[in-house]
């Protein structure tokens, strides 16, 4: 089960790191396989990825899934 701390950390990495990579959540969405409003709602909290997409961005990012839930990267 995912807290809301893990939650809350998660979608706060996933915006910083796809802002300072200078990448539109609609790239990212194209790179992941899912529709943008999959990664809008990543990003605000609403949804968390499955974990094959999770494993996926943290691929992109060079960071490993524990790190994206679990430790603030800002």
């Amino acid at each position: 089960m995912i807290s809301l701390k893990q939650r809350t950390t998660f979608t706060k990495n996933l915006t910083y790191l796809r802002k300072i990579n200078d990448i539109s959540q609609k790239k990212l969405a194209d790179f992941l396989g899912v529709r943008l409003k999959n990664v809008i709602d990543f990003e605000n909290g609403e949804n968390l990825p499955k974990l094959s997409t999770a494993f996926l961005i943290g691929e992109l990012f060079e960071v490993t899934v524990d790190n994206l839930f679990n430790k603030e990267l800002m």
